[in-house]
């Protein structure tokens, strides 16, 4: 009996490999997790390496238990601390869960790695706004456009529109009717 209580308290070896993308700067996430788990499980032996292009992939005892590559999302750090615990107690380990994603960031390092220049993070936050954007010339043409210009460019139309209010204005440029005009109202 007492050999079954020592044997569940007993610790198995467990083995943590975290691989990450230098490009896309996730080594501060790696160390994070290898800290905490470290903290919480003194026997596991924690390796941060780097990786694949984009990747950000926990192993536990070789059984995969997240890949960003799937999941586009970094794991609950909380869920892995306890699948290593899990992994230390001798049970077998499980898929854990992403965190959840609020914003996405894109962290920039300088080449030359100088103290001068701080890392530069953008933000991409996903309660997105619609913004409704013009294009200033076309607007300007559209806001602009009257129905004479458009009947203007219709060359077919126009002519016909001058046929027809020809007869009726052709009189008032006649010299002749304009003089008698203006001897009926102003002269007389």
């Amino acid at each position: 009996m007492e050999e079954s209580a020592a044997s569940s308290t007993q610790s198995h070896p467990v083995r943590v490999d975290i691989e990450y993308c230098t490009v896309c700067n996730s080594k501060p996430q790696c160390v994070e997790l290898s800290r905490l788990i470290e903290e919480r499980v003194p026997g596991a032996q924690v390796t941060c390496k780097t990786g694949r292009r984009g990747t950000f992939e926990v192993q536990i005892n070789e059984t995969l238990v997240h890949s960003k590559l799937g999941s586009m999302a970094f794991p609950d750090y909380e869920a892995v601390v306890e699948n290593v615990q899990a992994a230390a107690a001798g049970k077998p380990v499980n898929k854990v869960k992403e965190q959840p994603i609020t914003d996405c960031v894109i962290q920039c390092h300088p080449r030359n790695n100088s103290k001068k220049y701080p890392t530069l993070t953008v933000r991409f936050n996903f309660k997105t706004q619609v913004h409704v954007m013009r294009v200033w010339d076309y607007a300007y043409r559209q806001a602009r456009k009257s129905e004479w210009e458009i009947a203007a460019r219709d060359r077919a139309w126009f002519k016909r529109r001058i046929e027809n209010t020809e007869p009726v204005l052709g009189p008032i440029f006649d010299r002749d009717l304009r003089e008698r005009v203006y001897r009926e109202r102003f002269a007389g």
